[in-house]
């Protein structure tokens, strides 16, 4: 996660809110920058997709896209997805 994002979990936990509805916040405030297409995270701005296999390369974003300081999709993806609660699986 880039700086403001780590900055705004920072707060919502600082709050005190319930880690689980923070992890749901963020889940939406990536959710506002990137849409699911099929196997790619896709920039809901300027479309541009990244596919998993090349998740350790920066997103290169269309000219004056408000979501490029937001590069890697899978990554921030990945580090809010590790803070899922675990329950007994049914």
């Amino acid at each position: 996660m880039n700086t403001d994002d780590h900055n705004e979990l920072d707060r919502l936990l600082g709050v005190g809110l319930h880690p689980s509805i923070v992890l749901d916040e963020m889940i939406q405030r990536w959710n506002r920058r990137w849409q699911m297409d099929g196997e790619t995270a896709r920039c809901r701005h300027c479309y541009v997709p990244q596919w998993p296999s090349s998740a350790e390369q920066p997103v290169k974003h269309q000219a004056q896209c408000p979501t490029s300081p937001y590069e890697y999709p899978w990554r921030d993806l990945a580090e809010l997805l590790r803070t899922l609660p675990m329950g007994p699986l049914v």
